[in-house]
Formats: structure tokens, sequence, C-alpha cells
């Protein structure tokens, strides 16, 4: 059984209020959410909710002042939030309180709180790591997270299956506000580029033996056209 993110985010103990720069105070990690009014303990899944477990140097920037500010961060994926400290050895957190003028940048990635359509066809809200601008367009990757659910072993048998947190990736690309789920590919990547750039790229993704595995190709493609 799958618990996609954004449903699990409207069941989290607290309530988000979208301010500008903001911060709250967070005593402990989240220590379970309730899909359908049932509890769920995050400590019996295995996995991890977190982008990357430990936290992280990192700015916090406000778009419209201006202003930013230097933390230890980290972001917790499955419930699409950035858990935040003074320093690394502070026992106190907080969360970032969402706003669309503020944006994060920590651990070589830029994140934008982003209107867009999901991979299930959906209108969401969340963060999104900023890739690459190609022409007019945004390329993003969303980072999930899904909970599957422990299973009870059918018969004597067999044995019961624990729960994970299992990663849930995809590209979000578009113009502006006007962004969508998106799968990017080796065999259609450069539908996403200009086609009088295309000959040169196509050339310069066989010298350098591109598969698109992962973003780190899609940014050296953009890249590169940047200086053709």
């Amino acid at each position: 059984m799958f618990i996609r993110t954004n449903q699990i985010l409207t069941r989290i103990l607290y309530f988000i209020v979208f301010v500008t720069f903001s911060y709250q105070n967070l005593q402990s990690q989240i220590p379970y959410v309730k899909p359908d009014g049932e509890k769920i303990e995050l400590s019996d899944f295995k996995g991890t909710p977190y982008l990357d477990k430990e936290f992280q140097k990192g700015v916090v920037h406000d778009g419209l002042t201006g202003k930013e500010n230097n933390l230890f961060l980290r972001y917790d994926a499955l419930n699409d939030l950035f858990e935040m400290k003074d320093t690394k050895v502070a026992k106190n957190k907080k969360f970032l309180k969402k706003a669309f003028e503020v944006y994060v940048v920590f651990n070589g990635k830029t994140f934008y709180y982003q209107n867009y359509i999901n991979d299930d066809g959906r209108s969401v809200v969340g963060y999104l790591h900023e890739i690459a601008r190609v022409a007019d367009k945004t390329i993003y990757m969303k980072y999930g997270k899904n909970l599957v659910m422990p299973e009870k072993a059918a018969t004597s048998l067999e044995q019961d299956r624990p729960g994970r947190i299992k990663n849930e990736t995809y590209y979000v690309v578009g113009v502006s506000n006007k962004l969508k789920a998106t799968e990017i590919k080796k065999k259609n990547v450069l539908d996403h580029f200009p086609d009088d750039k295309k000959g040169k790229l196509k050339e310069f993704i066989k010298k350098n033996r591109l598969k698109f595995k992962d973003y780190s190709d899609i940014k050296k493609l953009a890249d590169y056209m940047e200086k053709i």
C-alpha cells in the first residue's frame, strides 16, 4: 500500500502558515502521520524520510527583501519541509514556513516552492530542486518518499513484510507557473532543448557518453548549451 507524499502532508500534526522568511520551533522529528485516522509510527519503517539524514550548511533567501540567513538544513522529503538548526550541534530544530518568495540553497542544490502538476496528474504545491534553465523552460527534480505499508504473512510458511520508506523522484518541466511532471530519458531529452542547438548537443551527448540516468547529465548538457 503506497501513501503519496502530498496525502501525508495534509495529515501531519501541525499546520504550516505561508509567511515570508519565518520559522517555527520543531521540538522533535515528526513522530507519526495519520492517513485515514490510522496512527503510523515512522520508527517502525525501514529507511529515512530525509533526502540526507545529516544537517548541512545552507542559506535561506527571501526573494522579496533580499534577506538571507545561514543555517544548518535538512530536507524531509516525506512531508515536504525543511528542518533547520542554528548550529549543527544545536538540539532545538525549526521548520521553514512555506512561501513562494522564499528559496533554499544547500548541498549544492537550490529549492523553490512551486505550484505544479505531479506524476498523478493532480495540481499540488511543494519544493522542487532546480536543475537547469533551458531557453524559456526550467527543469526541476521532485524528491519524494512513499510509505510502503507492512504486510502480514498470508500463511505460516511466509514471513511478515516490514514497512519501508521508499524513494520517489521525477522531473518537473515548464514555463513560469505552468509546471508538470515529465519523463526525461536519453531518447527524448533533446525535445526540451532549442531546435537550432540540437545538432551540437547530440554530438556532445555521444562524445561524453551521457546516459541521463540521473539529473547530473541534464545539467551538463544545459551548461554546454550556454557555451555554444
